[in-house]
């Protein structure tokens, strides 16, 4: 809430520290987030993720070596910059 985007929860029921753009663009354009919080979740995204090439799918780097996430180490992948898209679209 302190941040205002949804973070995941990993199985022994801890909170990660990583802020993942796919399921915080999902939460916006499935309506699943009111208006106050898409709003939170897209300034969130912009002011954390955005480089001039697309978003980042997380908001931190990590290396590929940490907590088995390959690939999520502030990459670029297209089909999430399409959710997010799609999310500011539908909040203007």
């Amino acid at each position: 809430e302190e941040l205002g985007v949804y973070k995941d929860k990993h199985i022994d029921g801890k909170y990660s520290d990583l802020v993942f753009a796919d399921f915080n663009s999902y939460a916006v354009s499935l309506g699943i987030a009111d208006a106050d919080r898409a709003n939170r979740v897209l300034d969130y995204l912009k002011k954390n993720m955005w480089t001039e090439y697309g978003s980042t799918t997380i908001d931190k780097y990590i290396s590929n070596a940490e907590k088995g996430m390959w690939g999520h180490n502030k990459m670029i992948w297209p089909f999430v910059n399409g959710y997010e898209v799609e999310s500011h679209f539908m909040m203007d």
